[in-house]
């Protein structure tokens, strides 16, 4: 069950805390982060608590306060070198130590799940509570920032100090991709009884395009292709639509939903949606017939995962953990990082061949049910 779940954890009491003497379910505190896309999978962890007989669970959704957020904001410096992430991990400790001096008493809890790293230096100072047991849940690793991104390795290395003795102290981490599972034991050396791949699952309450009632093409209409990101140049969303206009501006219409960018207006057969509630893009991309994320920097898009399983077939880079849901030749095509001629060229081959499309896709919604599926990958966590 979910005994409280807030974003205010100093008002926290006696009435929305498990008691102090564990008398049945595993009491359970997560400190989640809900930026981003960790924002679905805290919803979805609190979702899966809920009707659980053997968790009393208290969910704190992190709020940092505007002075931290505008501190710890990156710079605009190559290579890592603002220590952007590590400027956040030190100002977020000293928000959070707080609340172990105050409101929490680790007496209450026999785990605390911390989502992600960034937000768990605390856990290294309650190291006088031996009964509790900790779990992090990450998506990436410092040491992948380096060999995947063009972070700068020495630029990475005061997180990975604190990062390390994260893991160490955890009895789990659970990763949310297998990319991120492989560097925990490779590069940190860790167990791997205590690494496992905790997917983002997705709750399959939709069924695959190919399986939904569609209605008939109006003559002469454009296939579609879907870009879903909120960060425009990091996600490649610029390249994306300069590629269209050279090459697919008349066989295609581009869909651009999310927001960091300015509409132009001037682009032929481009629709922008902007930032629409979550229900509506899922309501719309059904019509789609694929999706294209060529992403610069990412783990793992969460949208990519959201369009796979709708049945969408997918182009993406590869990158990180992307080749996990954009399987090269069965769900999509991937392209090389930064590679504009081979994006436009695998958007050439999808859009010249709708058989293609529907195998891709239906392998997707096929990839999702198994690996992806949120019914499947939170019981396991939990």
């Amino acid at each position: 069950m979910n005994r409280s779940s807030t974003s205010n954890a100093r008002g926290l009491n006696d009435a929305t805390l498990p008691p102090p003497t564990r008398r049945g379910p595993a009491r359970v505190l997560g400190i989640s982060s809900v930026i981003l896309g960790f924002r679905r999978y805290a919803e979805q962890l609190e979702h899966w608590t809920a009707d659980r007989d053997d968790i009393d669970a208290v969910h704190i959704r992190i709020a940092m306060p505007f002075a931290v957020r505008a501190a710890s904001a990156t710079w605009p410096l190559p290579g890592g070198w603002d220590l952007h992430s590590y400027r956040y991990l030190l100002l977020s400790d000293l928000v959070i130590r707080r609340w172990f001096h105050g409101a929490i008493d680790c007496n209450r809890f026999d785990v605390i799940h911390w989502m992600t790293q960034g937000n768990a230096k605390s856990m290294l100072r309650l190291g006088a509570h031996r009964h509790l047991r900790h779990a992090v849940n990450i998506d990436g690793t410092s040491d992948l920032d380096w060999k995947e991104f063009g972070y700068h390795r020495a630029a990475r290395r005061p997180f990975r100090r604190v990062e390390r003795r994260i893991f160490e102290q955890c009895s789990l981490i659970a990763c949310r991709n297998a990319w991120a599972a492989r560097s925990v034991h490779e590069d940190f050396g860790i167990p791997q009884q205590r690494v496992m791949v905790a997917r983002s699952g997705m709750p399959l309450t939709m069924p695959s395009k190919w399986d939904a009632p569609r209605e008939t093409p109006s003559d002469g209409a454009l296939p579609r292709i879907a870009f879903v990101g909120n960060t425009w140049a990091r996600k490649g969303g610029d390249r994306l639509l300069r590629v269209h206009q050279e090459r697919f501006a008349d066989r295609a219409e581009l869909h651009y939903f999310g927001k960091g960018h300015e509409e132009d207006r001037s682009a032929r057969n481009v629709v922008w949606h902007g930032f629409i509630p979550h229900d509506e893009v899922v309501r719309l991309l059904p019509t789609m017939d694929l999706a294209v994320f060529p992403t610069n920097e990412d783990q793992l898009p969460r949208a990519a995962i959201e369009c796979a399983a709708l049945g969408i077939p997918l182009v993406a880079t590869r990158l990180a953990a992307i080749p996990e849901i954009c399987v090269d030749g069965r769900t999509g095509i991937l392209i090389p990082p930064g590679d504009d001629a081979a994006m436009a060229a695998a958007i050439d081959t999808m859009l010249a061949d709708p058989v293609l499309r529907e195998r891709f896709g239906r392998a997707a919604r096929e990839l999702v049910e198994s690996e992806f599926d949120a019914s499947k990958t939170f019981p396991a966590l939990l």
